[in-house]
């Protein structure tokens, strides 16, 4: 997961308009992995709901400094992940921060969204 004052400074470098709320979306939850409950990859989070987040306000520390690009405010309100199929986030590398694009379900959709959180951004994405 992402460091928080890391990527707070970037998200002041490159938002794109004002942040988005989760809302309802638990893509992140259900794809990402949350190391304190020891949940994998591609396992739904046992805290996922219909509204969200069941502890939102005491969720864990690496879902809080997770932040992807659509909630940074990158792409169309219609790019959020659990409505495209497609996260994108900043992360740093060996080669500096660089935007990253994990496909959830390959469909066309999720590649348009990819490719407009990218045009907004202003740089490629690295779909993982």
């Amino acid at each position: 997961m992402q460091d928080a004052k890391a990527m707070a400074a970037l998200e002041t470098r490159y938002r794109a308009s004002p942040s988005r709320d989760c809302l309802e979306c638990t893509e992140c939850c259900d794809t990402l992995r949350i190391p304190e409950i020891e949940k994998p990859a591609g396992q739904k989070c046992p805290n996922s709901c219909a509204a969200g987040c069941a502890i939102y306000a005491e969720r864990y520390d690496s879902c809080k400094s997770f932040r992807c690009a659509w909630a940074m405010g990158y792409g169309k309100p219609s790019d959020r992940p659990d409505r495209s199929g497609a996260i994108a986030d900043y992360r740093e590398g060996r080669l500096g921060w660089k935007l990253y694009g994990l496909i959830v379900r390959d469909t066309p959709r999720a590649w348009r969204a990819l490719n407009r959180i990218s045009d907004t951004a202003g740089v490629d994405v690295l779909v993982d």
